[in-house]
């Protein structure tokens, strides 16, 4: 009696398992995905003086994030049974019309359109980061470790960009123009991930339309937010949440107002441009650590970094006699654990066996509004802060 053949694998269970080159194109699209976020935080202090608003300087990062956590809910409930390429192709618009209308702001010094355009290019960051970060599920979930080190990298990179550009004399209406190309390559960049995820599919066997239906399947499957998911994902996702939104709260206020409060301590805007980079390398060096460990306790990263926050906010509010190299080393530490608790969040839910594949896309977005929320929050206590300062 001959053994019957097994079932042929479907193209349902199919994973990506090319780790290393995806990982560097996921790098490569978190770098850039993050540029124009990071670069509008660095220039806030440049927007907010040049415009004559400098006590609202903090108003900027609310508005990168004013509408986000709307568009991730938004993205949650109807967007994500859409193509990722739809999407992606939106996320460029938004960016590319928020640069222009900052620029147009700054020709006329009207702050509020300036803030206007921050909160479109906020837009498109968030539907495109929620967007690749719902693609991630495709893929063995080792990739998160490339968006990881690009977002993170993005902080150092934009940061240290923009620093070069403000001392060699470049004003800022030029300097946000050098972002243009950079959306045109992140496309470009997108569309090479696609092939990628195509050209796997077919070297296992699996025809091209076999690839085309799994792209639309991939979206169709999702699991949508509404009143009847809602309590299912937040039972699955509140741990997750809940520490995301604490960190991102405690993160933007150390690197946004109170480092501007630091800045006038030592009457030197130098030592608010080094907060911010020493920052972003911490976290960059905190995301790739997850390259080799990942903490599955994010609540005890979580009570560390309030512990430093509490430390950072008494030396911006009331301590006067201290060093600012004591400064630089604390957000150099402050930075790394940050940016370890970012890269475990995620690749947490992607391990999460009780978050299936269809739901994952919702879970990022939820988590992603977390963080949003939590920038909204510290945006709103540095604008309060500052008016009583200033």
């Amino acid at each position: 009696m001959s053994r019957e053949n097994p079932d042929p694998p479907r193209i349902s269970d199919f994973q990506i398992t090319d780790v290393g080159k995806s990982k560097l194109l996921f790098f490569f699209m978190g770098l850039i995905n993050s540029a124009g976020k990071v670069f509008l935080v660095n220039a806030a202090s440049d927007i907010a003086r040049l415009t004559g608003k400098k006590s609202y300087m903090a108003a900027v990062s609310g508005a990168l994030v004013g509408l986000s956590c709307l568009i991730k809910i938004f993205n949650a409930r109807y967007i994500v049974r859409f193509k990722h390429r739809t999407r992606i192709l939106g996320a460029v618009f938004f960016f590319i019309m928020g640069i222009l209308i900052i620029l147009l702001a700054l020709s006329i010094l009207n702050f509020w359109l300036a803030l206007a355009g921050c909160l479109v290019v906020g837009i498109g960051t968030s539907l495109s980061d929620t967007t690749l970060q719902g693609f991630m599920k495709v893929f063995d979930p080792r990739i998160v470790v490339g968006w990881s080190m690009g977002t993170g990298l993005a902080g150092l990179f934009c940061s240290t960009y923009f620093n070069i550009l403000t001392s060699l004399g470049v004003n800022l209406y030029i300097s946000l123009s050098t972002l243009f190309p950079l959306y045109l390559i992140y496309y470009i960049g997108f569309e090479v991930l696609m092939k990628e995820r195509r050209s796997q599919i077919l070297l296992n066997g699996f025809t091209l339309e076999d690839a085309e239906r799994r792209e639309i399947r991939d979206v169709l499957t999702n699991k949508q937010l509404n009143m009847e998911t809602l309590p299912v994902f937040w039972r699955k996702m509140s741990y997750y949440v809940l520490n995301n939104l604490v960190v991102y709260f405690v993160v933007y206020s150390m690197i946004s107002y109170q480092a501007d409060i630091m800045k006038e301590k030592f009457n030197d805007g130098f030592v608010f441009r080094m907060i911010i980079n020493l920052y972003q390398l911490g976290a960059f060096i905190g995301r790739a650590s997850i390259n080799y460990f990942s903490i599955q306790k994010l609540y005890f990263q979580t009570f560390i970094v309030m512990g430093f926050y509490l430390l950072w906010t008494a030396l911006a509010l009331f301590c006067q006699d201290f060093s600012v190299y004591f400064l630089y080393g604390l957000i150099v530490i402050i930075g790394l654990t940050c940016g370890s608790s970012y890269g475990s969040i995620i690749v947490g839910i992607m391990r999460d066996k009780n978050i299936t594949k269809q739901e994952k896309e919702a879970c990022v977005n939820l988590n992603s509004a977390a963080s949003d929320l939590g920038v909204l929050c510290c945006s709103a206590t540095g604008i309060l802060i500052e008016k009583v300062l200033y």
